[in-house]
């Protein structure tokens, strides 16, 4: 049980206006589509928002929450499927960060990537991954 300062209240405020702020920057800078949408805007017109959700709970996929509505980048569809890099980032990246985090992460330029945003490079499966992997190893220092 916590005393809650003036100065504690301002900087809490002010790091959720901030969240707010680059999270409605990501959303405006990269296509995302609503559950709704994505049925639509994959190749294969047989996806429904039940085949959407089953890919996001077996982790093929993953989504942000803005707003109260859910939205899926559409980086992560290729001909209409998961892309496959997806999901092996979410198996090493997911239980270290949260959805929000891992978006950044792919739109991010990465060190491990020359540089390159890991969503611009989903096509280097391997490189993608081992970028993944050295950003969930322990920060040691």
């Amino acid at each position: 049980m916590g005393i809650t300062s003036p100065h504690s209240a301002d900087a809490a405020q002010h790091l959720l206006d901030s969240n707010a702020k680059v999270r409605a920057r990501f959303l405006a800078d990269w296509p995302c589509l609503t559950i709704k949408r994505v049925p639509n805007s994959v190749a294969d017109r047989s996806t429904d928002r039940s085949t959407t959700s089953r890919w996001k709970d077996n982790g093929k996929i993953f989504s942000v929450r803005y707003n109260d509505t859910e939205y899926f980048p559409a980086f992560q569809f290729h001909d209409g499927q998961p892309h496959g890099t997806v999901a092996r980032v979410l198996k090493i990246l997911s239980k270290r960060k949260s959805e929000w985090q891992i978006a950044f992460w792919f739109t991010s330029p990465n060190g491990w990537l020359d540089g390159k945003k890991p969503a611009e490079c989903l096509n280097e499966i391997e490189t993608v991954a081992s970028a993944a992997a050295e950003e969930a190893e322990p920060i040691v220092g």
